[in-house]
């Protein structure tokens, strides 16, 4: 068995009723009642996931953060892809990780699927392969097309945070040349569907003001 933990926001909050401790608890619970066979494999970059791994222990993690066993260094974009090197526990680089997409985001979620499949004994090389092939899911950051010079993409992004990384993937390719202005239609969800839109309204309004 496998965990995989990238961050603990603010998604789900209003299924508990205390709310942010509630999702809190019930991602400890998770950890703490896994088998003690499972590979566990969380983000360094996210301070409450990072917190909850130190505490539990037996956990490994992945990001940015010096102090990931499996660190990102040198992100950098080509066109449609993120590319980084992967420092592994051992010192070791895995150079030239492509990733579909853009975003720092995307570099954080690739080295969570890759040191996941080490640890469970995958080769490096191959999983890097298998990365490569990855081609995006329908509804995150996908392209629908151009009109009258227009780039279209939709985005199904339903939290602050969400948000957010899609308009810095948004904001890292107008910054390549990749378009002039950056324009954002929100169609905010219904607030009996998800009340962090009510909750956390200046949240959202700040991860868009990127926009022009």
């Amino acid at each position: 068995d496998a965990i995989v933990l990238t961050n603990i926001g603010t998604d789900h909050q209003g299924n508990f009723p205390d709310g942010k401790v509630g999702v809190e608890r019930v991602f400890r619970e998770m950890l703490e009642g896994r088998k003690p066979s499972a590979t566990v494999v969380v983000c360094a970059d996210d301070p409450v996931a990072a917190e909850m791994a130190r505490a539990v222990g037996g956990c490994t993690t992945y990001g940015t953060s010096l102090d990931a066993n499996y660190r990102v260094e040198n992100v950098r974009y080509e066109k449609h892809r993120t590319v980084f090197s992967l420092r592994c526990p051992d010192g070791t680089a895995l150079d030239d990780v492509r990733v579909y997409g853009i975003g720092p985001h995307l570099a954080r979620d690739a080295a969570a699927a890759i040191a996941c499949a080490h640890l469970n004994g995958v080769d490096l090389a191959t999983a890097r392969d298998g990365m490569a092939r990855f081609v995006g899911v329908p509804g995150r950051f996908e392209a629908k097309g151009v009109h009258n010079g227009v780039t279209v993409v939709y985005d199904r992004a339903s939290t602050a945070e969400a948000v957010a990384a899609s308009m810095e993937a948004a904001k890292i390719l107008k910054d390549q040349g990749a378009s002039r202005r950056l324009v954002v239609v929100c169609n905010p969800l219904p607030v009996d569907f998800n009340p962090e839109w009510d909750e956390r309204l200046e949240d959202f309004v700040g991860a868009i003001a990127v926009a022009d």
